[in-house]
């Protein structure tokens, strides 16, 4: 005696009806799918937050509006990678450097 039950391998409920018919009391179930899922599924802050919970990311500042890393400091410098734009969207800037104090600015 098989222990599948043959209505849920084939996909539609014991009434005969495909998940997500419509019928009531059946709850629509959706599959996910990696190979038809978009590539950029995940927003530049969702990224950045699954890093953040997953201790994934370095120290992080605000600088002129954007969420940065500091990637390394050395003497009065911080190089910088940008991580999140003022408008929410990733940022696809590369790596520069900044002084740690306004005062350093020239």
């Amino acid at each position: 005696m098989s222990h599948v039950n043959p209505s849920i391998s084939s996909g539609s409920s014991p009434g005969g009806r495909p998940y997500g018919s419509g019928s009531p009391g059946v709850c629509p179930v959706m599959l996910f799918n990696p190979l038809i899922q978009p590539n950029d599924a995940l927003s530049g802050v969702q990224k950045y937050l699954l890093r953040v919970i997953f201790g994934w990311a370095g120290k992080t500042i605000l600088h002129r509006g954007r969420v940065v890393e500091v990637l390394e400091a050395r003497g009065s410098l911080h190089q910088l990678l940008p991580l999140v734009e003022p408008d929410l969207s990733e940022s696809d800037d590369s790596p520069f450097w900044v002084p740690i104090r306004a005062s350093d600015r020239k």
